[in-house]
C-alpha cells in the first residue's frame, strides 16, 4: 500500500527541511475578515494621529495634546516622526512615510536643538533604532536613514571613553549614562543595567549596514562586562553599575524601571543571531529560573501571578509594574526558542495577570504600578491594605491595590498580549487587545492626537498635557500587528526591539535542537513540564533556595515549601 501523494511529497520534503529552523510563531495563523476590519481601524487612528503631530508640532519631538502645541524632551531631533516611520511601514503607509523622509535628512544629529546633555538609551532605542528599521522595512532603498544613524552611531560611541580630549582616553566597557554632544564627553557617573545592557540589537545592525563593526564591539564590550558582574541569584543582577570600574552598586533585582530591558534583549539578540553566542540564551534562561524560583508569587485575592523586586539588604517588594508586563511576552518568545514548556505555561499565567489590570480598572486600561499580597509568606514584613479602605476594598476586589494610578500610553501590556496571539494563536488575545483599543480610543484621545492619563481610577479620563513618542512607535503598532496580516513582521523573520522597531533576524535557523511536538498543539492543552517548576523542583537550577538560605528575609523559601505539589 502506498501513502497518499501529499504525505508522500512530505516525506520526501524533510531532508530538504533545515535542521535547526526555527518555529516561534504559531503556524496557522490567519487574517479573518473581522481583523482586516480592525487593523484598518487602527490604522486609520494612527493617521489621525500622526496628522495632528504635523499640523501642531511638526520637527519637534512631541504634540502636547491637549493645547495644540509641541515640547522637546528628545533633544528636539523630531522624535514622533523618527519613532514612526517602521509604524507607517508596517501599516503599508508608503505616502505618509515618503512625506516624512526629507525631513530626515534635515536633522542635525551632532548637536541637539535644545540645551541639554543626550540620553544614551532613549537616543539608542528611539532614533538609531527607528531609522535602522524603516531602511530594512522599505526595502533598503534610502540610504540616508543608514547615513543619519550612522552619525548618531559616532557620537553615542563616545559614551564608552572616559576624559576623551584631555589625553587620558581611558576606555569604558560600559556606556555612560548621557553624552554632551557639545564637547563629545559623556557625564561621568552610574548608568543603569537596562542603559549599558539595550544597544546591541540595534549596534549589531548598525554594524552590518554600515560595514563597521565597531559598534556591535562596543555592544558586545558591554554585555560581557555586565555578565562578568555578581550575580545575586543566577542570571539576574542589580540595577546599576560603574563604568569606571565594572562593579555593580545596586543589589536590587527587578523586571521593571532601569532592568528591564537587559533582560529583554538577552533572548532577544540570540533571536537575532540564530543562537551564535550560547551565553546569552543561557543567561537568560538562568534569570527566568531563578525568578521563577525565588521571586515569583500568587496573590492571595484572585490568584494572580506576579514577581516581586528583590534586594539582599530589604528582601522582597511585592509590587508589579505596566513597564514590567513586557515579561510575559519575552517569556513566551525565549521559552519557544529553548522549548521550555514550563516557562511557557508560566508566561501565560502572567499574561493573564498583567492582561487582568485593564479589564479590571474603571476605564478598561491598566494602572503604572500596584501591590498585592503574596499567598504562603507569612512574614509581618509583608504590607497589607488597610482592611474597609477604599485600597482594602479595591484588593478585595481586584487581587492587587493600585501604588501608581497614571497611564501615559505606555505598550507593554498589549505587547504581551500581541506575543501571545501570535505564538498561541488563542484569539481571546485579540479580544484583549481590542479591548483595550476600544479603551485608549475613547478616554485617551485629546484635541489633537492621544493624550496620556492623569488617573485611570475614575469613570471620566483627566488628561495630561503630553503625548510621548512611543505612543506610535510601540502602542499603536501593537494594536495593528494583532491584527493584520499574520504574515507583517512574522517573529521567524524579524525580532522586535524595545522601542518596537522590527529588525531583520541574521538568520532563520536557530541552534537548540529539534522541536517538541507541544509547540504546535492545541493552545489550551495542558503543557509537559520540561525544567523548573518554579520553586526549584524537577529539572530547576535550585541555585535559587541555596542562595536564599544565605539571606536574612526568606519568606519566598516559606512559599516554595508551602506550595511543593
Amino acid at each position: 500500500m502506498h501513502p497518499p501523494l501529499p504525505l508522500l511529497l512530505l516525506l520526501l520534503s524533510l531532508p530538504l527541511l533545515p535542521t535547526h529552523a526555527r518555529r516561534v510563531q504559531h503556524p496557522n495563523l490567519v487574517q479573518t475578515p473581522l481583523m482586516k476590519s480592525r487593523a484598518e481601524e487602527v490604522k486609520q487612528a494612527f493617521s489621525e494621529a500622526f496628522e495632528d503631530y504635523r499640523t501642531y508640532a511638526w520637527g519637534h519631538d512631541e504634540v502636547a495634546p491637549m493645547t495644540k502645541n509641541w515640547s522637546d524632551t528628545r533633544n528636539g531631533w523630531g522624535a514622533t516622526i523618527v519613532d514612526s516611520l517602521s509604524t507607517m511601514l508596517v501599516m503599508g503607509l508608503d505616502e505618509m512615510f515618503l512625506s516624512a523622509l526629507p525631513y530626515i535628512s534635515t536633522i542635525d544629529f551632532t548637536r541637539p536643538k535644545v540645551y541639554g546633555a543626550v540620553s544614551v538609551f532613549e537616543t539608542i532605542i528611539r532614533y538609531v533604532g527607528g531609522l535602522l528599521s524603516a531602511y530594512e522595512l522599505s526595502g533598503k532603498q534610502h540610504q540616508v536613514l543608514v547615513q543619519q544613524a550612522e552619525v548618531l552611531g559616532h557620537k553615542l560611541a563616545l559614551a564608552w571613553t572616559e576624559g576623551r580630549g584631555n589625553g587620558t582616553d581611558v576606555k569604558m566597557n560600559m556606556p555612560y549614562t548621557w553624552m554632551n554632544f557639545e564637547t563629545d564627553q559623556p557625564a561621568v557617573g552610574a548608568v543603569g543595567l537596562a542603559t549599558a545592557g539595550t544597544n546591541i540589537l540595534e549596534f549589531h545592525s548598525l554594524s552590518a549596514h554600515t560595514g563597521n563593526r565597531t559598534f556591535l564591539t562596543l555592544a558586545e564590550r558591554s554585555m560581557a562586562a555586565l555578565l562578568r558582574t555578581t550575580q545575586y541569584r543566577p542570571g539576574l543582577f542589580g540595577e546599576s553599575y560603574s563604568p569606571q570600574t565594572d562593579t555593580g552598586i545596586s543589589d536590587k533585582v527587578s523586571f521593571g524601571p532601569n532592568s528591564d530591558s537587559f533582560y529583554e534583549y538577552l533572548i532577544k539578540y540570540a533571536h537575532m543571531t540564530g543562537n551564535e553566542d550560547p551565553v546569552y540564551l543561557q543567561t537568560w534562561l538562568d534569570g527566568v529560573n531563578s525568578a521563577m524560583e525565588t521571586m515569583m508569587f500568587k496573590s492571595t485575592v484572585g490568584d494572580w501571578t506576579w514577581l516581586s523586586n528583590w534586594s539582599n539588604r530589604t528582601g522582597h517588594d511585592y509590587t508589579f509594574s505596566h513597564l514590567a508586563c513586557y515579561l510575559p511576552g519575552n517569556w513566551l518568545l525565549g521559552a519557544r526558542l529553548a522549548h521550555n514548556s514550563t516557562i511557557f505555561a508560566t508566561a501565560l499565567e502572567i499574561a493573564e495577570s498583567c492582561a487582568h489590570t485593564y479589564s479590571s480598572s474603571p476605564l478598561g486600561i491598566g494602572p503604572e504600578a500596584w501591590h498585592y499580597v503574596p499567598a504562603g509568606v507569612t512574614s509581618t514584613l509583608v504590607a497589607h491594605p488597610y482592611a474597609g479602605s477604599r485600597m482594602g476594598e479595591m484588593y478585595e476586589q481586584r487581587g492587587y491595590w493600585v501604588q501608581d494610578s497614571k497611564f501615559v500610553l505606555r505598550p507593554e501590556v498589549v505587547e504581551s498580549m500581541f506575543y501571545a496571539w501570535r505564538i498561541t494563536g488563542d484569539d481571546v488575545w485579540q479580544e484583549r487587545v481590542w479591548a483595550a483599543f476600544e479603551a485608549v480610543r475613547k478616554y485617551c484621545k485629546a484635541p489633537a492626537s492621544y493624550a496620556s492619563l492623569v488617573t485611570v481610577e475614575t469613570t471620566e479620563s483627566v488628561k495630561k498635557d503630553e503625548s510621548e513618542s512611543f505612543f506610535y512607535a510601540e502602542l499603536m503598532k501593537y494594536f495593528y500587528l494583532t491584527f493584520a496580516d499574520p504574515d507583517v513582521i512574522h517573529l521567524d523573520r524579524y525580532t522586535i526591539t524595545t522601542e518596537a522597531h522590527p529588525l531583520l533576524l541574521a538568520t532563520e535557523e536557530f541552534a537548540y535542537g529539534p522541536e517538541p511536538e507541544w509547540v504546535i498543539g492545541d493552545p489550551q492543552a495542558q503543557l509537559p513540564l520540561t525544567t523548573a517548576d518554579g520553586c526549584g523542583g524537577p529539572g530547576g537550577t535550585g541555585m535559587g533556595q541555596l542562595m536564599m538560605l544565605m539571606d536574612i528575609y526568606v519568606p519566598a523559601l516559606e512559599r516554595c515549601s508551602s506550595t511543593r505539589r
